[in-house]
């Protein structure tokens, strides 16, 4: 949480609350700090069996029936809001106000302009979802915004905020939270990240917000506070009179800024959810510098939610880490058409002259492709004789040391095309997860799914022979191979239960060893002997120092692209990174059997794997970052949202029971299983099936005797087969098979009266 500041005693005050103490169903375990709207403390909810915050209101609050009545009604009003942004309230209890407890940590700066405009887009997104409902913050600060460990903003302490004025106006019974109007003389909130009006007592409405969403931007760019002095008068003097330096922020950021910060709130920007289209290209739309060959040139590209890949310059760390700013730099957009759930992140390479950029995009007639880019001239192109298909089975692209030939997955097979004639050849009958291509023409194939180690096939077609083998019983699975320089050895990612770390095996099939953490994608060779291992790690995409004759790595690493879940390199150093796009926010909608809309229920979120009781009166959806997903359950009539999972797992595919007592629903940690636990959030889950392959849960039946599942095929990883499991007082018993054999049987579904099932 983001309050940092002791507790005080105070003439008169309550006393703290004692660890132990109780507040409904909350027992308090510790104090955690005091903000100026009250003393946090953390709490356990024994209900649902879950730590949540709780804020226990001042005693000018708490003991005016009059505040305390318009502060809940405001309250009721914020935990409405459930956004992936906003830190959630779940209810008002006795004075106080139960909240979502956040990990993480305060939001901070100096940072770079990449990672502030992500951050700066989902604070963005916080408050428009806010305005929209006609509530303001009026306390936007970085102590007010926590970074969780996933890198997801959360914006907390709506404490302060007030309903927009013109609204409370026109419905009384709507007044602002705290005072109703804002008078001369009484300030609420923080000085330095105040609007004018704010700072000079006058009323406040939404573009309070965009002034200190400002202000927060530029203290993410630059570490440094835009309005100070020596006391809060001299900081609210400041605020009033002083014109922000916007030479100190990067030129992309200038014209956003100028309409975030202007004075007078007629002429600031209006709406924050206009705020991110006015964030210009450094160069101009579409500019391309040239790319002179045997000089790096790092690039690094994010896919956002409509499929736009954006590569600007990166710098690789010097000696002594530092980074180095005097490379040329190529900075341009790539429109793709990617279908949302695809992994594509790892869908792109660059050619090893460092000259064009191979990537899977969708083409016209709605199927995905390779597509060639030359990164010198702009020019795009479609690979000759490329074989498009629907779906988007991951895969990856890796090129020939020749750059004649790429590796290209086509479902269940691996084939390389020839880059000028299109003409393919099969190389395996198999799923591969990144590939390595050496001068003496060996390719590594690395592993799809558990237990599926590193495979070595001729350039002409062989039979894979493995040369390392995963533990299956340890959750493991090898990838993304790396030949080092004497074409003998390589390295690769060894996942241990969702754990990446870099390994370093041989062609001579040598036991594999350990050198460190990360998933390494590339070795870089710069000028003086200079190596790197360039990977992803927790932080994005990272460079390590590293010894190529000792196969080790000499040093810490350096974050070259914050958030990036792939990368590829040349030998040179040209770079190119990109993270998965973000889910739309979408809401669950009642339609009726002619299409048209009658209904939604709850409020937009990140959501997928839907489900609905068989009451109708709850739903089951997962959301969350990619690869991170929870369970939440909605109240189809209220619209109250209930998380049921915290884990690290990936959660999809609930299904209820009968009775919409229990859900069977599955995780991914390591591989896919399947448990199941209470849908009112009650107890803990419970193993449903232990399989040793991917297991996806399907549906119930009505009658409740049965729960579909769909398993990975045993033969071929391309296969999905469904099966039926009995149950018998809640319990699985052993499971038969229904439907099995080549393609993939999923999504399968029970007819309301059980009779038939209809399936994918």
């Amino acid at each position: 949480m983001v309050y940092q500041t002791p507790p005080r005693a105070r003439i008169g005050a309550r006393l703290p609350l004692a660890p132990g103490s109780r507040i409904g169903s909350h027992v308090v375990l510790s104090l955690i700090g005091e903000g100026g709207m009250g003393e946090v403390y953390r709490a356990r909810n024994t209900t649902l069996d879950r730590d949540v915050a709780i804020k226990r209101l001042p005693d000018a609050v708490a003991s005016d029936r009059e505040r305390l009545a318009r502060f809940e009604r405001e309250a009721k009003a914020l935990a409405a809001l459930n956004h992936p942004n906003v830190a959630q309230i779940y209810a008002v209890e006795s004075g106080t106000i139960v909240m979502e407890l956040v990990p993480g940590a305060p939001l901070g700066g100096p940072l770079p302009l990449e990672t502030a405009l992500a951050y700066a887009q989902q604070i963005a997104a916080a408050l428009e979802a806010a305005h929209e409902r006609g509530l303001i913050h009026r306390d936007l600060k970085p102590g007010n915004i926590t970074i969780t460990p996933d890198g997801v903003v959360k914006v907390l302490d709506f404490g302060l905020a007030a309903r927009d004025e013109a609204r409370a106006e026109a419905d009384p019974s709507q007044s602002p939270t705290l005072t109703a109007p804002i008078s001369a003389g009484l300030i609420l909130g923080t000085a330095a990240y105040m609007a004018p009006e704010q700072a000079a007592g006058k009323p406040v409405d939404k573009r309070a917000d965009i002034f200190a969403f400002g202000v927060v931007l530029w203290e993410m760019l630059t570490g440094r506070r835009l309005f100070e002095g020596e006391t809060v008068s001299h900081v609210l003097a400041a605020v009033l009179t002083q014109e922000p330096d916007l030479s100190a922020v990067p030129p992309p950021v200038r014209h956003l800024l100028s309409r975030c910060l202007e004075k007078d709130p007629r002429k600031r920007l209006r709406d924050i959810g206009d705020a991110m289209s006015l964030v210009l290209p450094a160069d101009g739309p579409g500019a391309v510098a040239p790319v002179p060959s045997q000089r790096w040139l790092p690039l690094a590209g994010w896919l956002t939610a409509a499929g736009v890949a954006v590569l600007a310059m990166m710098a690789w760390p010097r000696p002594g880490g530092d980074a180095g700013h005097d490379a040329p730099a190529a900075r341009f957009s790539i429109a793709r058409g990617l279908d949302l759930y695809a992994q594509v992140a790892s869908s792109f390479a660059v050619s090893p002259d460092g000259l064009r950029l191979a990537y899977i995009d969708q083409a016209d007639d709605g199927r995905f492709g390779v597509f060639l880019r030359r990164l010198d001239t702009g020019e795009v192109q479609e690979l000759p004789g490329s074989v498009r298909m629907f779906g988007s089975r991951p895969h990856s692209l890796t090129w020939s040391p020749d750059g004649r030939s790429l590796v290209r997955g086509l479902q269940a097979s691996v084939v390389a095309v020839e880059v000028a004639t299109g003409a393919s050849r099969p190389l395996c009958e198999c799923l591969a997860t990144g590939a390595a291509w050496n001068r003496i023409d060996e390719i590594l194939l690395g592993g799809f799914g558990l237990g599926v180690g590193i495979r070595r096939v001729s350039p002409g077609g062989s039979a894979p022979v493995a040369v390392t083998t995963p533990d299956i019983t340890s959750g493991e699975q090898d990838r993304w191979p790396v030949f080092l320089p004497d074409g003998q050895r390589f390295l690769f990612t060894r996942t241990t239960n969702g754990v990446d770390a870099a390994y370093l095996g041989s062609l001579e099939g040598t036991a594999p060893r350990k050198i460190g953490d990360g998933s390494p994608r590339a070795l870089v060779s710069l000028a003086g002997g200079r190596h790197y291992l360039l990977g992803i790690d927790g932080s994005g995409a990272s460079a390590w120092p590293f010894d190529v004759e000792t196969a080790s790595v000499t040093g810490p690493a350096t974050t070259i692209v914050a958030g990036a879940a792939a990368v590829s390199a040349t030998g040179s150093g040209v770079m190119a990174a990109s993270a998965p796009g973000q889910r739309p926010l979408t809401i669950p909608t009642w339609y009726d059997r002619r299409g048209a809309v009658v209904g939604t229920i709850g409020s937009p979120g990140t959501y997928e794997s839907v489900a609905l009781s068989s009451d109708r009166r709850m739903l089951a959806l997962a959301e969350g970052p990619p690869g991170r997903n929870d369970f939440w359950t909605i109240d189809a009539t209220t619209g109250i949202k209930t998380r049921l999972t915290f884990h690290e797992g990936n959660d999809s595919t609930p299904a209820w029971s009968p009775d919409g007592r229990r859900l069977v629903y599955t995780s991914v940690r390591g591989w896919a299983r399947l448990y199941q636990r209470l849908a009112d959030g009650t107890g803990g889950e419970i193993p449903f099936l232990d399989l040793e392959r991917d297991a996806y849960a399907n549906d119930w039946s009505p009658d409740g005797r049965w729960v579909l599942y769909t398993l990975r095929g045993a033969a071929s990883m391309a296969d999905n087969d469904l099966f039926a499991v009995p149950i018998t007082n809640g319990e699985a018993g052993t499971p038969v098979p229904y439907l099995a054999g080549p393609g993939r049987q999923q999504q399968a579904r029970f007819s309301p009266d059980g009779r038939f099932i209809v399936y994918g």
